[in-house]
């Protein structure tokens, strides 16, 4: 899809009242809460539940009547319910244009134009980057080695 800003492709913002599957196995559906999508990101947001799902990482999304199955790079398998067909449409058809973007600029990281690199480095705290993608798992832990992003010779 070839586009001047992702905010073109987006058909719906918004879908309430949605529950969701996080993968084959569970038993119970999480929810109800509201789905969102924004430029880069899919957000599912419940009273007890919230994950973020970059669209770049959506490698299929599969719709029957107002079940939406999407399959990511990652092998995970999020499955909604949505009360109305028409939202469901809509939400397919957005991650569908949305994970298949042509411009590599439209994508994270490239979105952000800082002034300079300086800018850049001095906004961006990789800490609170990875902590809001909810990253690292459990044992991981966050290395400052080359913190200056120098190239070595």
């Amino acid at each position: 899809v070839s586009t001047q800003s992702t905010g073109e492709l987006i058909k719906i913002k918004q879908i309430r009242d949605v529950r969701c599957l996080v993968d084959v196995f569970m038993k119970e559906p999480l929810g109800p809460g509201d789905l969102i999508v924004s430029g880069h990101v899919l957000c599912y947001d419940s009273a007890n539940t919230r994950f973020q799902v970059l669209h770049t990482m959506i490698q299929t999304v599969v719709q029957e009547n107002t079940v939406c199955v999407i399959h990511c790079k990652d092998f995970r398998c999020l499955t909604f319910l949505i009360d109305q067909k028409e939202e469901c449409d809509l939400l397919v058809e957005t991650l569908n244009l949305l994970s298949n973007i042509d411009n590599t600029e439209l994508t994270l990281p490239f979105f952000i134009k800082p002034k300079s690199k300086k800018q850049f480095f001095e906004g961006y705290d990789e800490v609170l980057e990875l902590e809001w993608l909810e990253f690292p798992p459990a044992g991981w832990k966050i290395s400052h080695a080359n913190s200056k992003c120098q190239i070595s010779e």
